[in-house]
This record gives structure tokens, sequence and C-alpha cells, in this order.
């Protein structure tokens, strides 16, 4: 089956850089460092590596914890972290400016993951997530290269999927040291799958270690003063089909409350120009983030068509929605803003977040909507009265309190692997 799948990997991957270059006509980032993605890495310095991989923002934003603990714990090594997508990688680099190594993650073709490997040569590979690459685990299991599938997690649907090719994945899961799923639900479908009983366990999940940099609360506290004394909302991570029905609850939410100011962070880069063009026509004043500008009285609506601050936003908003989920994308992570005990609301998409939505749920710690009209009656409910909204983040920041230890728990593990 592995070989079966190599074979159709090298007769895609043409088409496949050949979308590489089709999404850098509006996001060049995907047609740089192309070579990288074919394996062609040079190690930074002779220290030993540690190689984490970690897709995007979210899964790069999840890790952070993580990285810094290792940064930590192992100064001897030098840690090399991966993304796939442009974005994940600008991130990354925000983050850690020197002391971490950064390169595109290789196709998973054999001659590819070789070439990566031999140039690389790490001490343990860590993957953020479900990224269940056949070449790349074999090689790393021919090498005697440990792998730990970290803050790891499987949904339903998901599961299915990979139980109509069975007979790839068991072998790749029985090749993995440890798995350290999010969850029991997690685990369980992990183990269905075929992951050894004895080489997984519940980590928790990491994204409950999120911290608001001090920077980011100094800086939001400096733009809330430069804003002045107004109500601020903010649609967080929307994607197409949201910006339309966010605009339009925010010119209904104008009608009560004139001085209110909606923050709208479109997810994609690509999306920034068309973004822009709906915020103008609702004939409202606008401002944008990337030409520097900031909101006055006549301004109802400032658009972050920048990469890399959502938090710092989170941090000037008074509540918030998250996008991803009035269309059936599945979410964003709702404890971001719980950190900042910001209250939220958010749409009725969210299985990318199945455990985390229903703890935050049974503690009424966010809002689920159904409708663009129920989000309406929500934030005017929010704006009449603020101890709502202020409970709504308070039992949010606790459920993020409750739920750490994931960090300490994947430690211990990879410290047992890179000892041996």
């Amino acid at each position: 089956m592995r070989h079966l799948y190599s074979l159709l990997f090298y007769l895609v991957l043409p088409f496949i850089l050949l979308r590489l270059w089709w999404r850098g006509i509006k996001s060049p980032g995907y047609r740089e460092r192309i070579s990288e993605r074919l394996g062609d890495v040079s190690r930074r310095n002779d220290r030993p590596i540690i190689w984490l991989h970690a897709v995007s923002v979210g899964e790069t934003m999840a890790a952070k914890p993580l990285i810094d603990a290792l940064l930590v714990r192992y100064p001897e090594h030098q840690l090399l972290v991966t993304n796939t997508t442009p974005t994940g990688s600008a991130q990354l680099q925000r983050l850690y400016t020197e002391n971490v190594q950064h390169c595109y993650f290789p196709y998973d073709v054999p001659h590819a993951i070789e070439r990566f490997l031999d140039n690389i040569k790490p001490s343990i590979l860590i993957v953020m997530e479900t990224e269940l690459w056949p070449n790349l685990y074999h090689q790393c299991a021919e090498r005697n290269i440990p792998i730990v599938l970290a803050n790891a997690r499987l949904s339903v649907k998901s599961s299915q999927g990979y139980q109509k090719v069975g007979s790839l994945v068991k072998p790749l899961l029985r090749k993995i040291s440890y798995l350290g799923a999010q969850s029991q639900q997690d685990l369980e479908r992990f183990l269905q799958l075929g992951a050894f009983n004895d080489k997984s366990g519940i980590a928790g999940n990491l994204k409950y270690q999120m911290t608001v940099p001090d920077d980011a609360l100094k800086q939001a506290a400096e733009l809330k003063e430069k804003v002045g004394e107004r109500p601020v909302w903010i649609a967080a991570s929307t994607h197409q089909g949201e910006d339309e029905q966010l605009l339009s609850v925010h010119k209904e939410l104008l009608k009560s409350y004139p001085n209110l100011l909606m923050l709208l962070v479109p997810r994609h880069p690509e999306r920034f120009e068309d973004v822009a063009r709906l915020c103008h026509d609702t004939g409202e004043g606008v401002v944008l983030r990337s030409q520097h500008q900031l909101p006055t009285l006549t301004d109802s609506i400032w658009l972050i068509d920048s990469m890399g601050e959502l938090i710092l936003f989170y941090a000037v908003a008074e509540f918030a929605f998250i996008g991803g989920s009035l269309v059936k994308t599945g979410g964003h992570n709702p404890l971001e803003p719980a950190a900042l005990q910001l209250a939220c609301a958010i749409g009725p998409h969210t299985f990318n977040f199945t455990d985390i939505m229903d703890t935050l749920l049974t503690a009424n710690a966010i809002e689920q909507i159904e409708t663009q009209t129920e989000l309406e009656t929500l934030f005017l409910a929010w704006l009449n009265q603020p101890d709502l909204a202020r409970k709504t983040g308070e039992a949010a920041h606790q459920v993020l309190q409750k739920n750490q230890g994931a960090v300490e728990h994947l430690m211990q593990r990879i410290e047992g692997l890179i000892a041996t």
C-alpha cells in the first residue's frame, strides 16, 4: 500500500507544484523556497536537531508552549520547526527570530523525505495533531528516529476516512513512539485504527496552555487609548460566506450603538482585497490596518488585513465572534480569547474543536448561535449589559486554567525518547 501511495504521489506531484505556482499569484509566499518542499535543506550548525512539524498558524500557536519548553530543556540542541503554509511560516518567524531554525515540510515522496533526513539527521520528530505521512514515518522508523504525535486529535469523520485505508494507516500508527491524544475520545479512535495501547495516552490539549505576551497587552492598551471610549467587537478568522453576514450584523447593531467599532480579521491573506471591497460596499467608514490607519469616530469598521496580530486585536475588543463556524469549515480556536477573559460567540459548525466546545459550553463559557439574527440578539444583550459578557469571559478563562498540563506530560515522554 505504501508503494502504491508513493507512486500516486509522484504522479500528482507536478500538479501540486502547479497549484503552488497558481496560489502564489495572490500569496507570493507559496512560490518561495520550493526546493525545501523537495527536501533540499541545510543544517544551521552541528548541534543535534529536535524536529517539530506544525502545519499552519493554528498548529504553530498551539505548539508555542511546547517549543518554549524544549528551548529551555535542550539548549544544546537545535530546534527545527517546519510548516506547510506561508502563513504558518510567517507566524513562526515572528515568534522566534533567532533560536529556532525554520523550513518548509518536505513532500511525502521517498526521494524528498530521504534527502531531507540525510541533510537534517534529527534526533526526534514531534508532529502536531493529525499529520500521518507513510513515507516519512517509514523512513524515521528505518533510521531509529523516535516519532511523537503531540496534541493528537481525530474526529469521527476523519476516523471513518482513515478506516477505508486501514492497511496503510495501521502500520503507520505502529511506527509512532508515543501518541499523546487530546482526549479520551481521540485516544479511542486512534486505538481503533491500530495505534499501540502501551505507546499511547491522554496528554491533554496544548491549546489550553495559551498565554498572552506582555508586549501584546501593552500594545493593545495603547491602541485602545487611540481608538477612544467606544465599544469594540471583533469578527476573528472569517471565511468566505461569513463576512457579508457579520457586516450585516454590525450594520444592525449600529442602529442602537452608532459609535460601535467592528474589527474584521479575515483568515486568509488572499481574501484581504475582496473583504475590503465588501466593507466599502456597506457605506460605513472603513480603515485598513495595512495602511497604518487608525479609526476615527466616523469610522465603524477596522479591517485587520495583516498577519500574526490576532491576539493583539482580541485584546483590543470587548467581545468576539470566532469565524469558520457560520460556514462548514469547523471553526477556529476558542481558547485564544479565553486567555484574555474575552466573551465569545461562535456559529454552529465547530467540528474542529468538539471537545473544547463541549467543555466551554458545559461551563457556560461561550455562546453558540445558529443564525445571524441570534448573533444580533446576543451582541445587543452584551452591549446593554456588559456584566453578562464579563461573566462569560471569566468562565472561559477558568476553563483554560483548569485544563493545563499537556506540556509537562509531553515533555516527560520526549525526555525519555531523546535519552534512549
